[in-house]
């Protein structure tokens, strides 16, 4: 769903907002997400946990081009492993609010690792600089 993923204000250093951004097509809107997200890192372990859940915030008001859903939570816990490889737990509860056919749910469902993949880089991105 997350085709952009845009920065949009940082409160503290693991404290950042983000709009999320999915394009519709003929028969589903188009839909976004304002999402607070705090994000630790264990230098350590190199384990990166991330809670993210909607906001509303007159610096992103709703867009009449998007249907606005909620994020009740998103986390997301990636640990790396010996091998290089890295062990990743998603917990979600989101509403995308509107009308969407069955066939859509589904096809959205299986690109779930696509959405984190999406939202991994831009976190990754924005405080890795």
């Amino acid at each position: 769903m997350a085709k952009e993923v845009r920065h949009l204000k940082t409160y503290k250093e693991n404290l950042s907002m983000f709009r999320m951004m999915g394009k519709g097509n003929l028969i589903v809107s188009a839909r976004d997400f304002l999402v607070l997200q705090h994000r630790t890192l264990d230098s350590g372990t190199g384990r990166l946990e991330s809670v993210l859940g909607s906001v509303e915030d007159p610096l992103c008001p709703p867009d009449s081009n998007y249907v606005r859903g909620e994020m009740k939570l998103l986390g997301i816990r990636v640990t790396p492993r010996e091998d290089g490889r890295s062990d990743v737990m998603i917990i979600s509860l989101a509403n995308p609010k509107g009308s969407i056919p069955d066939m859509f749910k589904s096809k959205a469902a299986k690109k779930q690792a696509e959405r984190i993949k999406t939202m991994l880089a831009v976190f990754n991105k924005r405080f890795n600089n």
